[in-house]
């Protein structure tokens, strides 16, 4: 990107001040990108746990009307089998009711396993959704901590030693922009002669 740089050499830089800013429309343009990809993938997430939780509600009607269903098939098996006890119903009549029984209770335990079938898959379907969204959090996190280092910070105090690139210059990545001494960490390095080194 292009650099802007802020300090000066020789001035005296607190750990964490603002040294140079680079602007890099490239890296910004991908960070706008993948974070309307991230929003984009939170509304999915919540529209598909609202189409979760209507379709278990529907699967729960379902259930619930099949097992009215039975208590309806249970008094009207009652009611043949009383009448069938006075011989005052055909024996037709008595075995369609008792068949009417035998349907709504399989009708009941199957709404109830597709109930938890569908509840079951569509736990699958919103973990998947869910795990997509953390990636793509990931990526967009990431980016945010590279649009963020787009501002160069003193990593500690001291001098700033030289400025290593021109005003508005275009710099690559990882290259050097500024330079500042640690003064507390100073070495200072000289040569000797060998017949001194007894001496020091």
């Amino acid at each position: 990107g292009t650099v802007t740089v802020i300090a000066k050499p020789g001035a005296t830089v607190a750990k964490g001040e603002l040294l140079a800013t680079i602007e890099s429309p490239e890296l910004r343009n991908e960070f706008q990108r993948e974070r309307a990809t991230l929003d984009s993938l939170n509304t999915d997430l919540e529209r598909q746990r609202i189409e979760v939780r209507r379709k278990v509600l529907a699967n729960r009607q379902a259930a619930d009307l099949a097992n009215v269903a039975i208590k309806a098939a249970q008094r009207e098996f009652q009611r043949a089998q009383s009448s069938w006890d006075l011989k005052v119903i055909s024996e037709r009549d008595y075995q369609r009711a008792r068949d009417d029984l035998s349907a709504a209770e399989l009708n009941y335990r199957h709404a109830v396993d597709n109930a938890g079938l569908d509840e079951e898959g569509l736990g699958f379907e919103v973990k998947t959704r869910r795990l997509e969204r953390d990636r793509q959090n990931f990526v967009v996190e990431n980016l945010s901590r590279r649009v963020a280092e787009l501002d160069v910070r003193a990593p500690v105090a001291g001098v700033v030693g030289n400025v290593a690139v021109r005003q508005k210059a275009a710099v690559a990545a990882n290259a050097p922009i500024v330079t500042v001494v640690d003064l507390s960490a100073f070495e200072v390095e000289f040569q000797m002669a060998e017949s001194y080194a007894g001496l020091v």
